[in-house]
């Protein structure tokens, strides 16, 4: 959730100082001399703050979950580092079991608790990512009042009510601070009810959902606005408003602030008193506007917009940013999920399309037979990764409209896997690949130590049940493996930049001239590992496909990570030196198809 920023319009006697809304110490009370600035109290209190937390190591964070049924609980942060998931290892730094949701892995994410912050970072065994400020991050920190989202859980942290106090109150000052608190709590009961509208409104835009419930929290505002920005411009338009009748009078001063900032931003002007030297409090009369940014996928930019008028102090005008942050956090993430699902369904569409474009034109048929002309079968080469794309968007799809126990039993042949099967398939995927071009390829393949035979053709993967000589299955299944070695297989190219590369290539050592591919089936799964030697760019860095990077997301998501097309890295030195060992790995989990299948099918 960004922080919060109070400022004036120009036109208006003086600049509010910027705030930190979340992690904004206290301020002492008045004392009886001559007041100092505003300033200098605040930076007396965070200085007492630190000497304060230095002499007593004060603990004063909690860590909240809300679960998929609204199920609220609570953890006390007394310790540097937390292990948090649906069931941490008792060995694992003070493990926090968060039950109900069982898209948390066993270990998803790690807490550390920082004097001001608390830093989240996701394990590498979580396996649905982090969301926090409506993007996905894997490392991030925290401050009181922020939230983030994994699977369909609401984690948050907030200060803790009975923290040491870093200067001493007076008795009203402290009654004054506790009825603030029992109002925070009434505003946030009414935001957790929002979580319950935003999902049973799955068909209706998140934004309206929000409406009713800023106006509760908000008795004062006037008006509430939901905009769509234009990226790269000063265009916007007003998607929702409340009530409808007028124009909205936004300046773009605020718009550009919000966006560029990517802070909820809290805009004062008219009627302030120009003879009040105070900066603690506001005059009785102003207009203030709170925007927020809210971001969708694919760089989408929306803004929320709560406009009112009356008398506020700073701490009120804070709260008020704080919770329209929070409302607008809440929108977002909600907007990614409705968006994502939009794209879901149209991925969807395209790859039945596609499907069905590939089977009934008889490209299929022409591939699968052995007397297509060769230059018909290389351009059908060339499309088969399209193919087999549009399978794992139908298997997708599948999944969503289909019972999970009919659609394994109609990918699953028998639930048992010959080791020797399925060390066969995967070589018939090397040599397909390796024998498909007409051409020779630059660098000498190694598969398990011989040089690739030439076979029939592909096999199906154990224990997928294909569509005889279709292979929709087993494509679906290898997008990343086949898009994989056909760029090993090209590299390098005999133009451009790749006629540098050959020349550095061809300067190596025959031991390190070879292209070494090894197949193997373990345990639970399988895998293909290839080591090639790769000319570094300038800067030391290797290519990277990018298409490779767009597969390994559609493997994670559309597929289940049941295989995984892992990123390229540097293994080993050749005896160039601008010239490395990159290691290329793709695994086949196919236990984990078995015991799937085990568990929904068979006996």
């Amino acid at each position: 959730m960004p922080s919060t920023r109070t400022l004036l319009l120009p036109g208006a006697p003086k600049l509010l100082q910027s705030l930190e809304a979340h992690d904004r110490l206290p301020e002492p009370a008045p004392p009886a001399v001559a007041p100092e600035s505003f300033s200098e109290r605040r930076l007396s209190s965070e200085e007492n703050s630190i000497q304060n937390r230095t002499q007593h190591s004060v603990k004063r964070f909690t860590l909240i979950a809300i679960d998929p049924e609204g199920k609220r609980r609570e953890w006390a942060l007394d310790e540097e580092l937390y292990t948090v998931g649906r069931e941490p290892d008792e060995g694992s730094p003070n493990p926090i079991a968060v039950p109900g949701d069982k898209h948390l892995s066993r270990i998803h994410f790690c807490l550390t608790i920082e004097a001001e912050k608390v830093v989240v970072e996701r394990s590498a065994r979580g396996r649905n990512p982090l969301f926090f400020n409506g993007e996905q991050a894997d490392l991030f920190s925290l401050r009181p009042g922020q939230v983030f989202y994994t699977g369909k859980t609401q984690f948050g942290i907030i200060l803790r009510q009975n923290a040491a106090a870093t200067t001493h109150y007076t008795l009203a000052h402290k009654a004054k601070e506790e009825a603030r608190l029992r109002r925070l709590e009434d505003c946030f009961a009414a935001v957790f009810k929002l979580l319950g509208a935003l999902r049973e409104q799955n068909d209706s835009p998140a934004w309206l959902a929000a409406f009713p419930v800023l106006r509760t929290i908000l008795p004062e505002v006037r008006l509430i606005a939901f905009l769509q920005l234009h990226a790269e411009s000063d265009v916007w338009r007003v998607i929702e408003q409340s009530p409808n009748e007028g124009e909205l009078d936004l300046p773009k001063e605020i718009v550009t602030e919000a966006i560029s900032t990517r802070r909820t931003v809290t805009w004062v002007w008219e009627d302030v008193d120009r003879h009040q030297e105070s900066n603690q409090t506001l005059n009785t009369q102003y207009s203030w506007t709170i925007a927020t940014p809210v971001h969708g996928l694919e760089h989408a930019q929306y803004l929320l917009c709560v406009s009112g008028v009356g008398a506020l102090g700073r701490d009120a005008l804070e709260e008020r940013a704080t919770l329209v942050d929070l409302v607008g956090e809440l929108v977002g993430h909600h907007i990614v999920i409705q968006q994502g699902s939009e794209y879901s369904s149209l991925l969807g569409v395209f790859g039945h399309h596609v499907g069905t474009l590939f089977k009934t034109s008889g490209a299929l048929q022409l591939w699968s037979n052995p007397e297509t002309q060769g230059e018909v079968k290389q351009v059908l080469d060339h499309l088969l990764p399209i193919w087999g794309i549009s399978q794992a968007i139908s298997l997708h799809k599948k999944r969503g409209e289909k019972a999970h126990k009919a659609l394994l039993e109609s990918w699953v042949a028998q639930p048992d896997v010959k080791p020797d099967d399925l060390q066969r398939a995967l070589q018939s995927m090397v040599s397909y690949v390796y024998h498909a071009p007409r051409t020779e390829p630059f660098l000498r393949w190694e598969s398990n130590g011989e040089a690739p035979q030439k076979d029939s053709g592909l096999q199906t993967l154990p224990p997928l049940d294909d569509v005889p000589q279709l292979f929709d299955k087993t494509l679906a299944l290898t997008i990343g493996l086949l898009e994989m070695l056909n760029n090993v297989r090209k590299y390098p190219s005999d133009r451009g930049s790749g006629r540098e590369d050959r020349k550095d290539l061809a300067e190596l050592d025959p031991k390190d001239r070879v292209v070494r591919v090894t197949c193997s089936v373990l345990q639970s799964e399988a895998f293909i590992e290839v080591i090639q030697p790769t000319v570094t760019a300038p800067d030391g860095s290797i290519p990277r496909s990018r298409s490779l990077q767009r597969i390994r997301a559609l493997e994670n998501s559309l597929l289940g990570a049941l295989v995984g097309t892992e990123p390229e890295i540097v293994v080993g030195q050749t005896s160039v030196s601008h010239v490395v060992l990159v290691k290329h790995r793709w695994t086949y989990r196919y236990r984990q198809l078995i015991e799937d299948w085990r568990t929904h099918v068979g006996p």
